[in-house]
């Protein structure tokens, strides 16, 4: 049986906290996303190509999985469309196709019908063509009739590859009965028209429609497309001199689209780009890296003044007790120098404990000292050369005087008691081995033995072993 525990209200208003900074950082970056997109709109709109490019980048980079599938269509319908007028078809593909798989995902007929039209733009095999205008047409006479014409003409262009000019006349002949004269979309039907002439032969019908077609009404590609026909059909049927009037203008129009030279501006675009992310990221992690270098040695900072502070006050603390204990001590004394107290065994038995207690705060104390770390380091020493000697002086001035004031009043209370045997004591309680108290003392360890020895007949048994055990 599992149970869930209560959550505490600061844990609760900590969760909403991050629940509401997500929201917040989830909103932004939703409404980047959509300003680069508007953004990119525009700028087709206004035929800035490369702005474009700049700016689906830019959000091409906010898109996350949690992206809503409208703006992630957005983005590959602006860019196919984009691709499209710099002439990259292969790249425009691909990203209308993931449009038109979007748009069907989210169930927009309008958006459906919009996306396939731009993808049967690209180099598509006739069969592609005609499956994706009959599926377009179906759409449209339910739901938007007035992209039918143009529906009906693409349709036409697919079955003029495929050689079927029965299905491509009737299409075009549906189209007509559809659009009134003279409008953008009857140019464009009167254009396949003279496609299907030409590839039934019809060779006068075909040059009579293609001159027909008023030159400024066609885009770029159009116009070139009209002087090839033009030209071709001319030199077929032997009119070379009217021919090469349209020859110049087949390589004027030609140079114009290669002026846009689109693979290779989107290429520099994209490597410009990237630079420039490069470069963000190479700023962003120098300023990472640099934040985390500087909390790191603030942190060490912190933690060594930390550390001292608790040195510190942990010195106070047992010089203070240390103190307490000079006072008590003070007090049996001064009892014991009266004539009428007689001493008894509680009080001989505190005296111990006082002494004990004070070597104890003693050794405390030492810890807290870097010459604590010596010690341990030279008992791992055997065979002390020149070198220690220094250390070794050291660290007995250390002891002498950090037990000075517990060894004055061990003498004091036991006065067989020599300095060199209060000294041996507090050697051997600081945890110091036999070689390093015979360098520190400078004895053999022999002699030591036999001192120590000698302060075991001065010392109680308790307060002896509580040095020696």
């Amino acid at each position: 049986m599992f149970h869930v525990l209560p959550i505490k209200w600061n844990e609760r208003i900590t969760l909403w906290m991050l629940f509401l900074v997500a929201m917040i950082v989830s909103c932004s970056r939703d409404g980047d996303l959509q300003a680069s997109l508007d953004a990119a709109q525009n700028r087709l709109v206004n035929r800035e190509y490369d702005a474009v490019q700049a700016e689906l980048l830019r959000a091409e980079a906010l898109i996350t999985h949690d992206t809503p599938l409208s703006q992630k269509e957005y983005l590959e319908r602006l860019k196919g469309m984009n691709y499209l007028e710099l002439r990259v078809m292969d790249k425009a593909k691909v990203s209308l196709q993931k449009a038109l798989a979007y748009s069907r995902q989210i169930g927009d007929t309008s958006r459906i019908i919009q996306n396939s039209f731009n993808l049967g733009l690209c180099d598509n095999t006739v069969d592609e063509v005609i499956s994706l205008y009959s599926n377009v047409i179906e759409l449209a006479e339910n739901s938007e009739p007035t992209l039918l014409p143009q529906a009906l003409e693409k349709l036409a262009q697919g079955y003029i590859y495929g050689k079927d000019f029965v299905n491509a006349q009737l299409a075009l002949d549906r189209a007509c009965k559809l659009v009134e004269r003279n409008s953008p979309m009857s140019q464009q039907i009167a254009f396949t028209q003279c496609a299907l002439w030409l590839a039934q032969d019809s060779l006068e019908a075909a040059l009579s429609g293609f001159k027909s077609i008023p030159v400024d009404s066609c885009s770029m590609v159009g116009k070139l497309s009209r002087s090839r026909h033009i030209y071709s059909i001319l030199c077929e049927l032997g009119d070379y001199k009217n021919a090469l009037a349209y020859k110049d203008s087949i390589q004027q129009f030609t140079d114009s689209i290669k002026s846009i030279d689109g693979a290779n501006r989107i290429q520099r675009i994209e490597d410009v780009y990237k630079q420039n992310v490069e470069k963000e990221q190479s700023r962003f992690n120098t300023l990472l890296y640099s934040s985390i270098v500087a909390i790191l040695v603030i942190a060490i900072m912190m933690l060594v003044v930390l550390k001292n502070l608790r040195l510190k006050r942990r010195q106070v603390s047992l010089s203070n007790k240390i103190a307490e204990l000079n006072v008590k001590l003070s007090e049996l004394q001064s009892k014991e120098g009266q004539e009428e107290y007689q001493i008894d065994d509680a009080d001989d038995d505190n005296v111990q404990r006082l002494i004990m207690e004070k070597f104890k705060l003693s050794r405390e104390m030492l810890k807290t000292q870097p010459q604590y770390e010596l010690l341990q380091k030279l008992n791992f020493i055997r065979g002390f050369d020149i070198q220690h000697k220094q250390e070794i002086k050291n660290l007995h001035s250390e002891i002498i005087g950090r037990f000075s004031d517990a060894c004055s009043s061990m003498r004091q209370i036991y006065p067989t008691m020599t300095n060199d045997d209060c000294l041996l004591c507090s050697m051997f309680y600081c945890g110091c081995s036999k070689e390093l108290i015979s360098a520190m003392m400078g004895a053999s360890e022999e002699a030591v033995r036999r001192r120590k020895s000698r302060v075991k007949q001065k010392l109680p048994e308790g307060i002896f072993l509580f040095f020696f055990r």
